[in-house]
């Protein structure tokens, strides 16, 4: 699969086109190539097709949840209904070991509790699986959970993810906080391997606090949830773990949801290093994937930086900032590893252009045409 897969004649917006990775490429493609990760109810009915349809509408990253999404009163249903989705693509792949690559998005399961993660890996075909979501994350109990997965791994040959969220009270709370992140750092890097992304749970810090923010402003305008983001992100980018933004949780009917304030907490999360972004609509994966393709002006100077034989300042081919290759070295990296998966966009050309060509082009049929 590739971003914008199914969207053509895209010469016209990209200077370089996304590439393409699957579900058993390396973790160095996969940190950079979940972008939207759009969560859907584990009780959702026909979960495989909604899962299908859902890659052929670019969508290339789906969370499937059995904690918040799920009332504690259908867990059970909502675990059976997985089960019964993985038993029916485990046949599908048995038939066709080509069908998981060309129909599926990346899938990821947000599990209750370490007892849910435990029964799954014990009896689920996870063939499509690429990791875990593991939510309210703490020192406390992170060792019930990475030892499950580090174990499957090494007995089955396999390589499941683990996606930490970072949403627990001692985290929102600021005496405990730094103490806590370290503390998490220190253990995360013992899996390093095993961690796609560190996502950050906004919701539930506000929750803790007793604060909803309204659609009109961005978590960053949350000061003391912001605090927490910035704390996050001092904590673990240093060590290059990829921290994804956290979820805006409003969304309406239009085909491309674009509201002012969710471009520029968009923005605001890749100003501050974040990459990709929780998302609860699949009008919101859209706006997100388009934000993150690469400028050409980035490009460039990524690539004048990392090529560079000088270790001082060199003027950007644009003539309009210095480059200072140690400072900006490690950006330019990223800047290079995400313009890999994401594309970089034509010069003069960004995410309104994308929006607006998507808006203009004839929409491909995003019917099941697995033929199964």
């Amino acid at each position: 699969m590739k971003h914008f897969e199914y969207l053509q004649s895209l010469n016209e917006i990209f200077y370089i086109n996304p590439c393409e990775y699957k579900l058993n490429s390396s973790r160095d493609i996969l940190v950079y190539s979940i972008g939207a990760l759009l969560y859907t109810s584990a009780l959702r009915e026909d979960l495989l097709n909604s899962l299908i349809n859902l890659r052929f509408q670019n969508c290339n990253s789906v969370a499937i949840c059995l904690e918040d999404a799920t009332d504690s009163n259908n867990i059970l249903n909502a675990e059976k209904n997985v089960f019964k989705f993985f038993k029916e693509v485990h046949r599908l792949q048995k038939k066709d070991n080509t069908f998981i690559e060309r129909n599926l998005p990346l899938i990821f399961l947000r599990v209750k509790n370490p007892q849910q993660l435990k029964k799954i890996l014990e009896n689920y075909p996870l063939d499509c699986l690429c990791g875990f979501i593991v939510p309210k994350i703490s020192i406390d109990n992170c060792n019930l959970y990475f030892p499950l997965v580090d174990d499957f791994n090494k007995a089955n040959n396999k390589k499941l993810f683990v996606l930490p969220v970072l949403e627990s009270k001692s985290i929102a709370y600021k005496e405990t906080r730094l103490e806590e992140l370290i503390k998490l750092k220190n253990y995360f890097d013992k899996y390093k391997d095993l961690i796609l992304n560190i996502r950050i749970g906004a919701t539930d810090l506000s929750g803790i606090l007793g604060i909803r923010r309204n659609k009109e402003h961005t978590i960053y305008d949350v000061g003391v949830v912001s605090d927490c983001i910035y704390d996050i992100i001092n904590v673990f980018k240093r060590d290059e773990y990829v921290i994804s933004g956290p979820v805006y949780e409003y969304f309406n009917n239009s085909k491309i949801f674009q509201p002012s304030t969710f471009i520029k907490e968009i923005k605001l999360d890749i100003t501050n290093g974040l990459t990709g972004k929780t998302v609860i609509h699949p009008k919101q994966v859209f706006s997100v994937n388009a934000s993150l393709v690469v400028s050409k002006e980035e490009y460039s100077d990524a690539i004048d930086i990392v090529t560079s034989n000088e270790d001082g300042v060199i003027r950007s081919t644009y003539r309009n900032k210095m480059n200072e290759i140690k400072p900006h070295t490690i950006w330019a990296t990223n800047i290079l590893k995400r313009a890999k998966i994401m594309g970089v966009y034509n010069y003069g050309k960004d995410y309104k252009d994308l929006l607006k060509w998507t808006s203009q082009t004839s929409e491909r049929s995003f019917r099941n045409k697995t033929g199964y």
